[in-house]
């Protein structure tokens, strides 16, 4: 189960990352890694 939960709390938190430097304005790292929705997004 220990597992299970840092593999979610992981992606959580790459995915809320990405998110907030999205809406903060990512544009000026660019260096995000689009994994899920968030190159829609970008694009």
């Amino acid at each position: 189960m220990n597992t299970q939960t840092v593999d979610i709390s992981a992606a959580n938190y790459e995915l809320t990352l990405e998110e907030l430097e999205t809406i903060a304005g990512g544009k000026k790292k660019g260096k995000k890694k689009k994994k899920k929705k968030g190159g829609s997004k970008q694009d």
